[in-house]
């Protein structure tokens, strides 16, 4: 059976009020079980901090996977040293908030998170889009997701595919072309296309990225839009000679932005 102890509380730097109370409710150490958890939970010890902890013990994160709070079985989820047998099971929890720390978790298996990416959930669906280890067919079908909020995520992954993120860069949300704008991946020849888009927020998205190309930042420099132009300010890929225009910028934030530029 897994064990906590006073000493492995102490070491991973617990607050002192947590070490106490452990202290005077299981003295030297805490058997993992059902009947321990219960009495823990009553008297206020905090076991979440300790199935939070990537030094907790892989057999102790095991037996807290099945705590009765779901404040404990998702941030057993969110933990990375947590086994991957264990975020197998915690993926099937009726708890969504499980369900979305395990398809953040760095540690998932492929087979998982593909399982996952069709939850009938769209948080958990955009935990897994967030994953930086999901495979790039998942997030192809991803992307032709119904909830605009999970094609948002496919579309700043960086391991987003090229051809996926020319689909996403038409996409009627504008919230969705402007990840893609702000994705580093995004081809520059999309990148110059949505240079042009109607939207403002979507065009500085284009102005932050940093592969954006330079001929497309000196259109963008002449942009009607401030804040459009306070980030062509801060793109290191900007030219000497623009920046030396926006320094004469009728807008302060502009010009005073013109400094930030290493």
């Amino acid at each position: 059976m897994a064990k906590i102890t006073l000493k492995f509380l102490q070491e991973q730097k617990a607050c002192f009020e947590q070490v106490r109370l452990f202290e005077e409710v299981f003295g030297s150490e805490f058997e993992i079980n059902s009947e321990h958890l219960r009495i823990a939970h009553e008297k206020g010890l905090n076991v979440a901090w300790v199935s939070m902890n990537a030094a907790t013990p892989a057999a102790v994160l095991a037996e807290l996977a099945k705590d009765e709070n779901p404040s404990v079985r998702y941030r057993v989820a969110e933990n990375v040293a947590t086994p991957a047998a264990v975020l197998a099971e915690l993926s099937k929890d009726e708890n969504v908030d499980v369900r979305y720390w395990v398809a953040r978790n760095l540690a998932i298996s492929v087979d998982v998170l593909a399982e996952l990416a069709k939850d009938k959930n769209a948080d958990v669906k955009y935990g897994v889009v967030w994953n930086a280890v999901t495979p790039a067919a998942v997030l192809t079908e991803l992307a032709k997701d119904e909830n605009a909020w999970v094609r948002e995520g496919v579309s700043r992954n960086p391991a987003t595919p090229p051809a996926v993120l020319v689909e996403l860069s038409k996409d009627k949300e504008w919230s969705v072309r402007y990840w893609v704008a702000r994705n580093a991946a995004t081809p520059p020849a999309v990148l110059a296309e949505l240079a042009k888009d109607e939207n403002s927020s979507v065009r500085y998205g284009v102005a932050r990225n940093p592969a954006t190309s330079p001929a497309v930042l000196v259109k963008l420099a002449k942009d009607e839009n401030i804040d459009v132009r306070y980030w062509v300010d801060r793109n290191p890929a900007t030219p000497p000679a623009v920046l030396a225009e926006l320094a004469k910028d009728e807008n302060q934030y502009v010009r005073a932005n013109v400094a930030w530029n290493k």
